[in-house]
């Protein structure tokens, strides 16, 4: 059962990223779903031309303390002869990140960054909005950073033997 705090920390979310995000949708959850959601487009890399759904969410935990989960989707249905070489990829990309993963939902294909962290009660919300701020950057910058490399394995443009050989690195 989630605190009202939670879901007044997302409405709270959500009038901040109104001013960088567009299609921001705010679900405050139900009696059968009481996870408040917030799910925003960020118009972000290359200048505005990739949009990327972002859905965050706050699970409850225990009194006080919930989990802030930030998920984006970057790529959706891509190839199943792609997937391979892909996974390959993300893997050697997860490597280099301190912060979140890259990972693929097999079922519908779709190529993901995901990062979760504890928000207390206690915290100062004007700290972990500055936070959340800091890590929001950090997702995007290593999205625009690790996106070429993706889309290249996604169309079967390189293997990731062929990423290694060029030093694939990431710097998060």
């Amino acid at each position: 059962m989630s605190e009202p705090w939670e879901a007044g920390f997302l409405e709270f979310l959500e009038t901040v990223l109104r001013e960088m995000a567009s299609d921001t949708q705010l679900d405050l959850g139900d009696e059968n779903d009481d996870q408040p959601k917030l799910r925003c487009i960020f118009p972000v890399l290359r200048g505005g031309e990739v949009e990327l759904p972002v859905e965050i969410t706050i699970e409850h935990l225990k009194e006080g303390s919930s989990q802030l989960q930030i998920y984006c989707m970057i790529f959706d249905s891509i190839p199943q002869a792609a997937i391979p070489e892909v996974e390959k990829i993300i893997m050697r990309l997860n490597e280099f990140l301190t912060l979140g993963n890259f990972g693929i939902y097999y079922r519908s294909r779709q190529v993901f960054f995901n990062h979760a962290y504890t928000v207390e009660t206690e915290t100062n919300a004007e700290g972990v909005l500055k936070n959340i701020g800091v890590t929001l950057d950090i997702i995007v910058e290593t999205i625009d950073n690790a996106y070429d490399l993706l889309q290249k394995a996604i169309n079967m443009e390189i293997t990731c033997a062929e990423a290694v050989e060029q030093n694939l690195v990431l710097v998060q």
